[in-house]
């Protein structure tokens, strides 16, 4: 049986945390001694995705969202009096460009990230995991509110 692998992170002014080096040692992508870029895909309120630059050719899928968005961002203004919706206006912030730095430990630079839980507030701790192979950053509500649904919904028993 795997064990849960998960580190927990203060957010700072400067918007740098470090990435757990128990969750570093299970991703593939995350070695060498330079720079790293990669995107942090935002899957909801306080959920948040390392994808690393080097899936961006090899995801057709994540390579269109990345095309679309950035389109979006490049487009002409539109009409004055008819915005679109909130949704389509807050797309380019789900998926924003991170440089992740090698050191001691990797450090994830998060200044272009809005960190905001469910509730509007502002996330100032992070709870890293890995999930399906991605290392996530969670908020603390976030992850205490994953875990209020009972076990034997998630994994069938009963």
């Amino acid at each position: 049986m795997n064990s849960f692998v998960w580190g927990e992170s203060k957010v700072g002014t400067e918007r740098r945390i470090n990435l757990s080096q128990d969750l570093v040692k299970h991703v593939a992508w995350l070695k060498g001694k330079v720079g790293i870029d990669a995107w942090v895909l935002t899957l909801g309120p306080g959920r948040y995705r390392i994808i690393p630059n080097s899936q961006l050719e090899q995801s057709g899928e994540f390579k269109r969202v990345v095309e679309s968005i950035t389109s979006m961002q490049a487009g002409l203004p539109g009409e004055p009096f008819e915005p679109d919706s909130p949704e389509s206006a807050a797309l380019p912030s789900r998926l924003l460009q991170v440089t992740i730095s090698p050191g001691s430990s990797w450090r994830l630079n998060l200044s272009s990230v809005p960190l905001f839980d469910a509730t509007g507030e502002e996330i100032k701790i992070l709870v890293q995991l890995l999930s399906e192979g991605y290392i996530e950053l969670w908020s603390a509500l976030r992850f205490a509110q994953a875990q209020t649904t009972p076990i034997h919904q998630i994994v069938g028993l009963r």
